[in-house]
């Protein structure tokens, strides 16, 4: 039963949403069947044991719900199957909706207008005013549902009023404050589209683009929209990641971004956390490392506030990018205290490989190079780029404890993986082999051959792409001093 969407489904809900699926499925109003309970429950019970729900038999199920004797059907059973993931997709939306007071409010309003519940119409849109002042969501999406409210609202007045013979047309027609909502809406996600296209023509080497979006900038920039924070926020990551560099708009957006952040939701927040950090990285890898602590710094907000963390997991690579980063400002112990408590939320598939290597990378800023090969030798990656970063720091490790035969061995097995790795790119393999050939290079050379080791720093220097070119660059210096 492992490809059941029922049982993906259930994979991916909290203890919390479990429990509270299960009194959906108990409300009469939602569902009459037992037997959904019944499916529901043995499901559960092996999620909650530890066991993969995926293994259990259909045949199985059936007994429990039909009995033992009655015969299995197949396609009943697959019809049962089906019909409890569509109260799944109930209750998700039905969550959805208790979490968004804005659409909560428009669809209420709906239904009075259905129904003509005129005499209710005061105190709904009384309720609705008092909403909209204690809402603390400001992203693009709130400003397109008070244009919904603002359109309901408009209908209902004109429906009151019909019927009243009583028209107040200053009070009814609030066409100026619904246009704004939706221009507000329309300009800040064109915006954000425009941003997330200019991330991944950045990181794709692409060259895409959005009609019309100069007029979308200059309308960003008009004295009626500048002041909204997702139009401000979202025209200050477009600037910054057009014009490279740009540190004087980084900070401005730096400022506004932590002022503003609560107004979004957490998927959103770590979108946007996602575009400035991934700018920090990119000024950092080009020679400006003060950036490094821009990244680290922004991530440390993203966990404060709770935004890093999604559906209690945390990604290998932001999980990695925080201990690089934490050990690139020297804070050492805070990376460890990180480690320690933060390991629970990767995925139980990859945790122990990434503990592994963020604590050898901890050895290694720790200078304890046996302990970095000790964590890393015996230790299974099966990401790419993780297997890249472990065979780097590996050999590293060799080099400063001057075991050559074993780093030999390192550089013939590395260039065998980069040889049959597939999913790497031709320029990325080549920033590895330089790694490789360089640091034999360095290995080879005396260290009273000042001559030679002279011409390898030039050869290094001008190669625009090694991986840990710096380390490479203070290594041949070392053995210069010794010359």
């Amino acid at each position: 039963m492992k490809d059941r969407k029922i049982t993906k489904a259930l994979e991916k809900l909290t203890v919390y949403e479990l429990n509270s699926f299960r009194k959906f499925l108990l409300s009469p109003y939602f569902n009459q069947n037992e037997a959904f309970v019944i499916f529901f429950d043995m499901l559960n019970e092996a999620k909650r044991t530890g066991k993969d729900p995926g293994q259990i038999e259909s045949r199985d199920v059936w007994a429990r719900i039909y009995g033992a004797e009655s015969p299995y059907n197949d396609v009943k059973f697959r019809k049962l199957s089906s019909d409890l993931f569509a109260l799944f997709e109930e209750f998700i939306t039905q969550k959805e909706l208790d979490n968004d007071g804005s659409e909560k409010l428009r669809l209420l309003m709906k239904a009075y207008t259905n129904r003509n519940l005129s005499d209710l119409f005061g105190s709904l849109i009384h309720h609705i005013e008092y909403n909209k002042k204690l809402h603390q969501n400001k992203n693009a999406e709130h400003y397109l549902n008070m244009y919904n409210i603002e359109r309901a609202i408009m209908d209902i007045n004109f429906h009151d009023n019909t019927i009243s013979r009583k028209v107040e047309m200053d009070k009814v027609l609030n066409v100026e404050e619904m246009s704004y909502n939706l221009d507000v809406f329309f300009i800040a996600e064109k915006l954000r589209s425009y941003c997330t296209l200019l991330s991944w023509n950045q990181t794709f080497k692409l060259n895409k683009k959005i009609i019309g979006i100069d007029v979308i900038l200059k309308l960003a920039q008009s004295p009626f929209f500048k002041d909204y924070p997702p139009i401000a926020i979202y025209y200050l990551i477009s600037v910054i990641k057009s014009h490279e560099g740009n540190t004087e708009d980084y900070y401005k957006l730096k400022d506004l971004l932590i002022a503003n952040l609560h107004h979004f939701d957490k998927k959103e927040g770590k979108d946007l956390l996602d575009l400035v950090i991934g700018y920090c990285i990119g000024l950092a890898n080009k020679n400006l490392p003060e950036f490094g602590g821009e990244a680290l710094a922004w991530y440390k907000i993203g966990l404060e506030r709770d935004i890093i963390i999604r559906d209690e997991h945390i990604s290998p690579t932001t999980f990695r990018n925080i201990v690089l980063y934490a050990l690139r400002e020297g804070e050492i112990e805070w990376t460890e205290i990180f480690i320690q408590e933060y390991a629970k939320f990767l995925d139980p598939s990859v945790r122990e490989s990434n503990v592994n290597f963020s604590l050898a990378r901890v050895e290694w800023y720790n200078k304890n190079y046996k302990k970095v090969i000790q964590l890393l030798a015996y230790t299974d990656y099966k990401e790419v780029f993780q297997a890249l970063l472990s065979r780097t720091l590996l050999l590293l490790s060799y080099y400063e404890l001057n075991e050559t035969e074993s780093l030999e061995s390192l550089f013939s097995s590395f260039k065998l993986y980069l040889d049959r790795e597939k999913t790497l790119t031709k320029q990325r393999k080549e920033q590895y082999y330089s790694l490789i050939k360089f640091t034999r290079a360095l290995t080879k050379i005396q260290s009273s051959n000042k001559v030679k080791l002279s011409k390898l720093k030039m050869e290094i220097e001008k190669k625009e792409a090694i991986v840990n070119k710096n380390w490479l660059l203070d290594k041949t210096d070392e053995k210069l001093i010794k010359a």
